[in-house]
């Protein structure tokens, strides 16, 4: 359920997804960086899907394991899913 669903109809929502654009600017802790080995183990994990010959619906999350990313990309997941609403992946 979102934020505004959970809210009457003219009530000030105090939650992460309820911002407006004048608030983005000032706050850039929705940019999540990847850093350099995070970028070589997501090259290294596509280059070995691509050589498996599986065609994109064929691969599971569990063929392919990125534990240097993970991280990020759960904070990520967990700001579209219950924070803001929005992130940005960059690098």
């Amino acid at each position: 359920m979102s934020a505004l669903a959970k809210h009457a109809p003219g009530e000030i929502v105090h939650e992460p997804s309820a911002w407006v654009a004048a608030d983005i600017p000032a706050d850039r802790s929705w940019v999540m960086p990847f850093e350099p080995d995070m970028l070589e183990e997501i090259r290294a994990t596509a280059e070995t899907m691509v050589a498996s010959g599986r065609t994109p619906t064929e691969i599971r999350r569990e063929d392919v394991p990125l534990p240097k990313t993970e991280p990020l990309l759960s904070a990520a997941y967990g700001e579209l899913e219950t924070g803001r609403g929005f992130a940005m992946l960059s690098g």
